[in-house]
């Protein structure tokens, strides 16, 4: 099952339950050959600072040209974006936690897990006024704040309340 796909350096990635797959965009007579090293369920592909962020249910990997490399080995990297509250930062959330990168002489690397909310959150978007939004796997919507040191300070429920239905919300 193909659950995302990404155009990268001219090179069409597939992610899949089994594994991250290539070819070039611009050929449809070649086959799809497996991206070493990325074996299992990819959940999301996205290209960010001309690199493409692989999340995978080992953790999440960073494409630059035809390396691979692992960045995090929390498990179950749904989603990434770009903090727009933050120069050089990025946020994604997990099967447990919400983790935020920064960007450390062109490398990047875990800057903190969020410890203090803990759900399964599939999407995760950010808007202008610092609102995180985390849409769970199965039930409603959460909208989170953080403060200057990305310690969660707000965290509001939205549900069958707002939506007439908690589920398959994105």
């Amino acid at each position: 099952a193909v659950y995302t796909a990404a155009v990268y350096h001219d090179k069409i990635y597939l992610g899949t339950n089994q594994g991250l797959y290539f070819r070039p965009f611009s050929s449809s007579d070649e086959p799809f050959r497996l991206v070493p090293e990325t074996q299992g369920q990819i959940w999301d592909c996205k290209v960010i600072d001309d690199r493409l962020f692989v999340n995978h249910n080992k953790g999440t990997f960073e494409i630059t040209g035809d390396q691979v490399r692992q960045i995090s080995s929390v498990s179950g990297g749904f989603s990434i974006t770009e903090n727009p509250l933050k120069p050089n930062s990025l946020v994604q959330s997990t099967y447990s936690n919400l983790i935020f990168y920064r960007k450390d002489n062109s490398q990047w690397r875990i800057d903190r897990v969020v410890y203090q909310f803990n759900d399964l959150i599939r999407y995760l978007e950010v808007d202008h006024f610092g609102n995180f939004w985390a849409s769970h796997l199965y039930r409603g919507i959460f909208r989170l704040k953080f403060d200057s040191r990305d310690s969660l300070i707000y965290n509001r429920y939205y549900g069958s309340d707002v939506f007439g239905k908690d589920h398959n919300i994105h």
